[in-house]
C-alpha cells in the first residue's frame, strides 16, 4: 500500500533484486492493480536495510488498501546482459528461466538441452534464493505454446556468480522445450519481484511472504 511510500522503502526494494539504488517510488497503481492480499502498509525504511521486513510496519496484512494503491519503483539498471528471471510458476521461487537479450530489448527462453542442476543453482543464486532444489526440462513445462530461445547447452559449474559466465551456444530456435527451475525460497522470509514495468529494473512491486501464507492457511484450518 501507498501509505507512508517513499523513496527510501524503493531503495530497500531494489536493493534487495540486486540494484544500486531506486531513482523513483510511485504509488498510486502506476505500473497497474494487483491481485492477492495486500501484505504491507505505513513502511518506515531507513534506507539501509537489507529486506524490507526489517523495516517498520503496520503489521503483516494489516491495512486498509485497495490495489488502486499498489506501490512501484524505478531502479538503477545494471547492464542489461545480466538480467534473468523466473514465469509462469506457482510462486516467485519456481517457473521457466528468462534471460534477457539485449540486442531485442525482451526475454527469450533457453532450450532444455544440456539443462542440470549445477545450471539452475546460478539461476537460483541471482535472483537471490539460497540454491536450487531441481531443474526442471520437458515439452510444454510452464505453461503451452512454444517459445522464442535465445541459449542452451550450458556449461555451468555451479559456483558461477552469473550465468552469463557459464558456457553455452545461442540459440534462436522456436519450441516449447524449454528449461527451468525450482529454487528454495528459505531461509529467505519474504522475496519480491517487479511486474509490468517497460524494463528489468521498475515495475509494480509484489512481495511474497511465506511465514504470513502458513499463518494464514493456520488460522484457516
Amino acid at each position: 500500500c501507498d501509505e507512508g511510500w517513499d523513496i527510501k522503502d524503493a531503495h530497500v526494494i531494489c536493493r534487495m533484486l540486486g540494484f544500486n539504488h531506486a531513482v523513483g517510488a510511485k504509488a498510486a497503481a502506476f505500473f497497474g492493480e494487483g491481485g492477492g492480499p495486500v501484505w504491507l502498509s505505513n513502511l518506515q525504511c531507513s534506507g539501509n536495510e537489507s529486506d524490507i521486513s526489517a523495516c517498520i510496519h503496520s503489521g503483516w496484512g494489516v491495512q486498509n488498501c485497495g490495489h488502486n494503491r499498489d506501490v512501484g519503483v524505478v531502479c538503477t539498471e545494471y547492464p542489461q546482459t545480466q538480467y534473468v528471471r523466473l514465469v509462469d510458476g506457482q510462486h516467485p521461487a519456481e517457473g521457466r528461466v528468462g534471460m534477457y537479450n539485449p540486442n531485442t530489448g525482451s526475454y527469450g527462453a533457453i532450450h532444455a538441452s544440456g539443462w542440470d542442476l549445477n545450471d539452475a543453482q546460478v539461476v537460483c543464486r541471482m535472483l537471490g534464493y539460497p540454491y536450487a532444489i531441481y531443474p526442471r526440462t520437458g515439452y510444454g513445462i510452464y505453461g503451452s505454446g512454444s517459445w522464442y530461445h535465445i541459449a542452451r547447452s550450458f556449461g555451468c559449474v555451479g559456483t558461477e556468480t552469473s550465468i552469463f559466465n557459464c558456457t553455452f551456444q545461442n540459440d534462436y530456435s522456436l519450441s516449447d522445450y524449454t528449461a527451468g527451475v525450482v529454487c528454495s525460497a528459505f531461509p529467505m522470509h519474504v522475496s519480491v519481484r517487479l511486474t509490468n514495468g517497460s524494463h528489468p529494473a521498475e515495475g509494480r512491486v509484489e512481495v511474497y511472504c511465506w511465514t504470513c501464507l502458513v499463518i494464514q492457511l493456520t488460522v484457516l484450518r
